[in-house]
């Protein structure tokens, strides 16, 4: 008698298991409040450095250098929010100077979370860059890094 207990509790719980699995509530998407940064790959940074500081008047806000040496890229500021970042040394085919967009959100891990649920091949975990901001990679449909 008391194995089929243990049988019944047993299925019991993988009933109740399974019926909570089924009634959670979908992740929510959070708020997506704006373009925080495009990224542009560049074969001239000194014509770029002119363009957008002098020419557009945006500030050259900062650069970061790689960690293995040398400039990784420089930062313009459009606003307190958003960025243009330039990367220097490119060698690529003219059409994909763009190196990536990115949105900024109230909550990244929830938007991780969001799209997976989406069925969006997302990273295992968020990420701390090395200008410091939390974030995550994704691809759009036709390749872009988002």
């Amino acid at each position: 008698m008391m194995h089929r207990l243990f049988l019944f509790t047993a299925t019991f719980a993988a009933l109740a298991l399974a019926g909570s699995a089924q009634t959670a509530p979908a992740p929510q998407r959070p708020r997506i409040v704006g373009v925080a940064h495009i990224g542009l790959h560049t074969d001239n940074l000194d014509a770029a450095r002119k363009f957008y500081s002098q020419e557009l008047g945006f500030d050259e806000a900062f650069k970061l250098d790689k960690p293995t040496g040398g400039l990784m890229l420089v930062y313009f500021k459009v606003n307190d929010r958003q960025y243009i970042e330039v990367f220097p040394d490119w060698k690529g085919p003219e059409q994909l100077v763009l190196s990536h967009i990115a949105f900024e959100t109230d909550n990244a891990q929830q938007l991780r979370d969001y799209l997976a649920s989406k069925g969006v091949k997302v990273p295992a975990a968020l990420h701390k860059g090395l200008d410091g901001n939390i974030s995550f990679m994704i691809k759009d449909p036709d390749g872009h890094d988002i």
